[in-house]
């Protein structure tokens, strides 16, 4: 998932949370549930990551992670735009060519690809 923010996103004006590790907690119902740990949090980790960012910021983050708006304090509006994608079938050879550095079209465009 992709989020994209218009605006400088501060502590003030409540940036996007997300709970670190719990990407992994869709593999397993009952670590969602709480009712069995999670070992990819440390014992320590109580409170969220705020994601905070300049202007024109594009975030990437697991589809799975837990997030949520945070608090804002602010007078102000916040906005974030948040864009979900995935693939429809598993690539049948790499779409991307490392042998070129100077990226030439014809290494993404192969004939018989």
């Amino acid at each position: 998932m992709a989020m994209y923010y218009p605006q400088k996103t501060e502590l003030e004006l409540g940036p996007t949370e997300i709970k670190p590790g719990t990407q992994y907690c869709s593999l397993d119902p009952q670590k969602y549930s709480g009712t069995l740990p999670n070992p990819h949090l440390k014992s320590d980790e109580k409170i969220d990551f705020p994601v905070v960012c300049e202007e024109g910021s594009v975030v990437i983050i697991h589809y799975d992670i837990v997030h949520r708006g945070g608090w804002n304090k602010s007078q102000k509006d916040r906005f974030m735009f948040k864009f979900q994608f995935f693939r429809l079938e598993e690539p049948k050879h790499p779409t991307w060519c490392s042998t070129n550095l100077n990226w030439e079209r014809e290494c993404f465009f192969k004939s018989g690809s």
